[in-house]
């Protein structure tokens, strides 16, 4: 994976590299593997914060609107919402019987949809953010058809 800020490149060893997402002030990357293992690397510096817990293949990872947050979806069933400062777990999250394969936050920051094959769950963020142990409402729709990717409408149309 080679990184570019400013015409400068930063280069990375992540061959196993199975998802990437980029913080919203750029200044920032975070990278799901094939082991199940995450970073974040500040693009700067190269400086790493690891984000440990899974242990499976990370299929999505995803950074909130205001980049205080960070959800990845793996293969071991679970999605897992990170401090993306100082890499603190959150919340873990079960509720798919199948690999999540995607995850995505509302603009607002209110919800978070995680994703498998056939089934979308929305969950609320509150909890989370404002370290609540209240357990995290959601919602769910499965579908008859196969899912291959997530996003969020930020205008719900």
């Amino acid at each position: 994976m080679r990184l570019l800020e400013a015409g400068a490149a930063l280069n990375l060893d992540f061959s196993a590299a199975t998802a990437a997402d980029i913080s919203p002030d750029g200044r920032r990357v975070a990278v799901g593997t094939e082991s199940g293992a995450a970073e974040v690397i500040e693009v700067a510096t190269g400086k790493r914060s690891a984000l440990v817990g899974h242990t499976e293949k990370i299929l999505d990872i995803a950074f909130s609107g205001d980049g205080t947050l960070i959800a990845t979806a793996s293969q071991d069933h679970l999605v897992r919402v990170w401090d993306s400062h100082n890499g603190g777990e959150l919340a873990r999250l079960f509720a798919h019987e199948t690999a999540v394969s995607g995850v995505a936050f509302s603009e607002d920051l209110s919800l978070l949809a995680s994703s498998d094959s056939e089934t979308i769950r929305l969950w609320s963020t509150e909890p989370f953010r404002v370290g609540a142990d209240e357990t995290v409402r959601q919602v769910h729709r499965r579908f008859g058809a196969t899912l291959d990717g997530l996003n969020l409408s930020y205008d719900w149309k």
